[in-house]
């Protein structure tokens, strides 16, 4: 490889290739993402941010004797198994009924498949203890802590208001993630946001895809892809090679570093990338390669 291309002029050297919620201690997380939908607004109520099933009163020596505290995690639980099990019916009781509307456009069977199509899909969440409950009145909020038992992300705390109806405790409000959880579910987000635009990238240049490698890029890598002959296009292609894989992004306001293994004629290489966000979208605008 020329000393020009290995500077990068030819588009930084590279490779080719494809690119929550939060965590607390002890665990850590990359987000399905946003994967905590709004509550049942667009029947993701699925995950209904997550409450997992389990048992439905807390272990304590007064059972017989259960305090409002008790009897809201209880209420918690109870809407988490009815939502997770997809029984349409016992999560319109466990539910208030601003949520009638959202429920009433499925048949219980179609609830059921929904339900257990998101099960397949993302697994069940578990709720490992409650952080706060707090009762005032006939209101309370109950935050919880919990994993999903297929995502490696762990620990999320999430917090659900609820209301006393008719002596019943019931959820009538979506979950609202702790400030530290919705931040590290953004960062997770905006970091899959960045691998995904170098995979595309990769993938624009396993395609000889010139347009496409030109929408991806800005700066010195859109420079040596647009302003090219043919013959120099074809040579950047072959010095970046193919992507072997993402090592590591780090995202730091508007501005991104990822560093990646690829492959050319010359064997594998590590090289780091440099992206920037431009009018809300991530450009790959440098690269170089810092091992061979």
């Amino acid at each position: 490889m020329s000393e020009s291309e290995n500077n990068l002029q030819a588009p930084t050297i590279p490779p080719d290739g494809p690119m929550q919620q939060g965590t607390p201690a002890g665990r850590s997380t990359p987000s399905r993402r946003g994967r905590r939908a709004v509550l049942i607004g667009a029947v993701s109520l699925l995950v209904l941010g997550g409450i997992g099933a389990g048992a439905y009163f807390p272990v304590r020596a007064h059972l017989d004797r259960p305090t409002e505290e008790d009897r809201v995690q209880a209420a918690v639980r109870t809407a988490s198994a009815a939502l997770q099990d997809g029984d349409i019916g016992r999560v319109r009781s466990a539910f208030c009924a601003e949520y009638s509307e959202a429920l009433a456009q499925y048949s219980p069977g179609q609830f059921a498949a929904l339900i257990r199509l998101d099960n397949d899909k993302n697994g069940r969440y578990t709720i490992d203890g409650f952080d706060t409950v707090e009762v005032s009145g006939d209101r309370a909020r109950a935050t919880v802590s919990g994993h999903m038992d297929r995502d490696d992300r762990s620990v999320e705390h999430t917090s659900f208001a609820l209301t006393r109806v008719d002596g019943d405790w019931k959820l009538c409000k979506g979950p609202e993630d702790d400030p530290a959880t919705r931040a590290k579910q953004e960062q997770a987000a905006t970091e899959q946001a960045v691998r995904d635009v170098v995979t595309k990238f990769y993938n624009a240049l396993a395609d000889r895809d010139r347009e496409r490698l030109a929408a991806l890029s800005d700066g010195p890598v859109a420079q040596t892809i647009v302003g090219t002959s043919p013959d120099q296009f074809a040579r950047i292609l072959r010095s970046w090679g193919t992507l072997e894989s993402v090592d590591e992004v780090v995202v730091r306001s508007d501005s991104a570093t990822v560093t990646v293994t690829g492959k050319d004629r010359d064997g594998k290489y590590v090289a780091e990338l440099t992206l920037e966000r431009i009018f809300g979208e991530w450009k790959l605008s440098d690269s170089t390669v810092i091992s061979r």
